[in-house]
């Protein structure tokens, strides 16, 4: 089923798939010159996260919106404030109606860890610890042998990173 990408209705539209095309449409480019559009539909290309997106034109504006959020939008209606879009399935390409619905960040938090998607820990890509080496320093430390600021020596890390981590304020998933 298609439905209108809101704000850009007569234009483009939205699978309930998660495929988006453009309408067939007369384009005016000024100075009494027309053109011919023939519809087509589009082949999504990944963001950096991974979430294919679009880009999207009106009134000589160019817009690059993800997938899901017009889908969500065209099939279950705006964004509430301050909501984020879920995948429930945590496949970000998967843009089915079906398999996205509109929620809390918490809510989308607690889905990355179901799905072992979150950026927690080694994944968050700004770590310079392993899961490995937070254990060891918990261990350590609990031996009431080394101190914080001497665990920070031994790990590369900084004395308030070693407190977050002995205090279980980071790395919380392990």
């Amino acid at each position: 089923m298609w439905r209108d990408v809101i704000g850009y209705e007569g234009l483009y539209q939205v699978s309930d798939g998660g495929e988006v095309r453009s309408l067939d449409r007369t384009v005016d480019h000024g100075r009494g010159f027309t053109r011919w559009l023939t519809g087509k539909t589009f082949k999504p290309r990944p963001d950096g996260e991974g979430y294919p997106r679009v880009c999207l034109s009106k009134a000589g504006k160019e817009a690059t919106r993800r997938t899901h959020q017009l889908v969500l939008e065209a099939f279950v209606g705006p964004k509430p404030e301050g909501y984020v879009t879920r995948h429930l399935n945590g496949i970000p390409s998967d843009n089915r109606v079906e398999n996205l619905c509109w929620g809390t960040q918490m809510q989308n938090q607690a889905d990355r860890k179901l799905h072992g998607t979150s950026n927690e820990g080694e994944r968050g890509g700004g770590s310079k610890l392993t899961e490995t080496q937070v254990l060891e320093i918990r261990a350590l430390y609990s031996t009431g042998r080394y101190t914080q600021q001497v665990l920070g020596d031994l790990y590369g890390a900084a004395q308030t990173n070693i407190s977050l981590i002995v205090r279980r304020k980071n790395w919380k998933h392990i």
